[in-house]
């Protein structure tokens, strides 16, 4: 569970063609089976399966993103920050997802070209960007002026959390009671502290 990088030649090329359409595909362990989107507008076919268009609807002549993906910061430190994707949806489908349990269910994210707009044809196969889980999901109200809108915020994890980690310790004392008669554990304590704190002699 990692972010990835890595570009084949061909997306390189429809990367310096303009304009670019960039395009992502998610597909998404969910617990009525695997759902397959992309950014644009109609199924796509790749990779043997067939991605539903959920990014754009045509309001008129207006395109409104459904929903978007935001990677995990990169930074230093043993706390990996989590992504999120937001779905917007009608209050009734957002109420109808409350009992499911997507926690720790798998999800991968590609990044891609398409070779028009918001459009279902690749210019070259994409590139994993991401893979992880489903961490968490909370529910969003917002509204602008007289017009509401439901999202599903879905946060996403990668590698075990800080509190998954473990420790043993082993003491002298342990030892004993393991192997009766044993000094190794003391004898290497007490080395330890030698290294850390060596004696002085004379003593001060």
């Amino acid at each position: 569970m990692a972010l990835r990088r890595g570009c084949s030649p061909e997306l390189l090329v429809a990367l310096s063609a303009a304009p670019v359409a960039p395009c992502l595909l998610i597909e998404a362990d969910w617990p009525d089976g695997p759902v397959r989107v992309h950014t644009g507008r109609f199924p796509m076919e790749w990779d043997g399966k067939t991605w539903l268009g959920g990014g754009y609807v045509v309001d008129g002549d207006e395109q409104v993103n459904l929903f978007d993906f935001a990677a995990p910061a990169e930074g230093e430190g043993l706390t990996a920050d989590g992504g999120m994707i937001r779905v917007s949806a009608t209050l009734e489908t957002i109420l109808a997802e409350r009992g499911r349990v997507i926690r720790n269910r798998e999800i991968a994210v590609w990044f891609g070209v398409t070779t028009w707009m918001h459009g279902n044809v690749l210019a070259a196969d994409p590139v994993l960007l991401f893979t992880g889980y489903f961490d968490e999901r909370t529910f969003q109200l917002a509204r602008e002026g007289e017009d509401y809108s439901h999202d599903l915020l879905l946060g996403l994890g990668m590698g075990p959390p800080p509190r998954a980690q473990a420790s043993v310790e082993h003491s002298a004392e342990d030892q004993q009671a393991e192997y009766p008669g044993d000094t190794a554990g003391r004898h290497l304590i007490h080395a330890d502290k030698r290294r850390v704190n060596p004696p002085v002699w004379p003593a001060p």
